[in-house]
């Protein structure tokens, strides 16, 4: 299974699919959308207990931001990845690696699509059909690249080899899925918390 954060993310690897790009990684994989970066470790736990390998996909949301913005946006990427590690790093975990693009998926693919929720995963696919026949196109380039790191990690392999290309220019490749920093449990027995830790 491939664990994605959004309905634009579930639209392009549906779109991969259509396209046959999946194919080489198995007939029999699925793609879930876990509604929510804050979602996609309830997402690979709940996998986890009926033993289903998954790799999980997703944004960073910081890349390229600047100033009060990329604190904030930071801060949420990091409590987004303190919690798929906590997952990960669960005795009876299933995950078996993870990848976070840098940017936007439609920013990282190079393309452009309307902000509109209502209309943003239409848009979405109406550009990827239009750039990957395109030549010169990051479009193909990088769709395909992604799902031999996808396929690696379901293969027990490391992803070394991708992280190395420009492309995946700080990206972020699991494993290694580092043990969490934060005690989860510390954290719920305190709340309500009126403030973002991460604030000075």
């Amino acid at each position: 299974m491939i664990v994605v954060e959004g309905h634009s993310d579930l639209a392009y690897f549906m779109w991969l699919r259509s396209m046959g790009l999946l194919d080489g990684i198995g007939a029999n994989v699925g793609v879930l959308d876990a509604h929510g970066k804050f979602e996609l470790h309830r997402a690979a736990t709940t996998l986890s207990l009926f033993r289903i390998p998954h790799v999980v996909v997703w944004d960073g949301d910081a890349h390229g931001r600047t100033g009060d913005d990329l604190k904030k946006v930071a801060c949420r990427d990091e409590a987004a990845w303190q919690a798929l590690r906590a997952a990960a790093n669960d005795p009876r975990s299933t995950t078996v690696g993870g990848i976070r693009l840098a940017g936007a998926l439609e920013k990282w693919l190079g393309v452009h699509t309307e902000q509109a929720p209502a209309w943003k995963s239409g848009s979405l696919v109406a550009e990827l059909d239009q750039h990957f026949h395109v030549r010169g196109s990051s479009v193909r380039d990088r769709s395909t690249a992604l799902v031999a790191a996808i396929a690696d990690l379901f293969d027990g392999k490391t992803a070394a080899a991708h992280a190395d290309a420009a492309m995946f220019a700080d990206c972020l490749f699991a494993p290694p899925f580092p043990q969490a920093t934060v005690d989860f449990a510390a954290e719920l027995a305190s709340l309500p918390i009126l403030q973002c830790r991460c604030r000075p």
